[in-house]
């Protein structure tokens, strides 16, 4: 009774699926990639992403963030700011930063993924188009145009892109 009790467990935090008589394990992209399994690995390196990133974001600063669970940490620094805009696909964002009286959160629509606690698609594409930011926040995963790793590929740490100001 303890096997199907230990399943039933596994089952219920998503970590693998029961079929009749046997236990099937999510395939490797999501296991890799679900933001279940991103939010608590390679903490200390997320908290140091942030700690650098924090100081380039200044009050009254509209800042893009994508879904990438690196930049969870950055929340609490975020939540200080007073008059910040925070644009994101990412509810799990829009969630942690809802609370901060000061934080005005966008959250960008279109087709939510349950594992990924996001929005994606064209909708989300063209609202970006109309969006100007004076930072943007990504996983370089995002930056070489790859939503989420392949399999057997992790994803790398978070970049931070400053707007040039306009040439005269």
């Amino acid at each position: 009774m303890t096997m199907h009790r230990d399943l039933d467990d596994l089952a219920g935090r998503h970590l693998l699926r029961k079929e009749r008589g046997r236990a099937v394990a999510f395939p490797a992209l999501t296991m890799e990639t679900a933001t279940r399994f991103r939010e608590n690995s390679a903490l200390a390196a997320k908290n140091a992403l942030c700690v650098a990133v924090a100081d380039r974001i200044r009050p009254g600063s509209t800042v893009l963030m994508e879904d990438s669970t690196t930049l969870f940490p950055l929340v609490p620094v975020l939540a200080e700011l007073e008059q910040l805009h925070v644009v994101t696909n990412s509810v799990g964002l829009a969630q942690r930063l809802g609370a901060a009286p000061a934080v005005r959160v966008p959250l960008l629509g279109g087709h939510y993924r349950g594992d990924f606690n996001s929005c994606t698609g064209p909708t989300v594409t063209r609202a970006l188009s109309q969006i100007r930011a004076d930072l943007h926040t990504s996983s370089r995963s995002r930056s070489r145009r790859r939503a989420h790793p392949p399999p057997g590929r992790r994803a790398r740490p978070a970049r931070c892109h400053r707007r040039r100001p306009p040439r005269t």
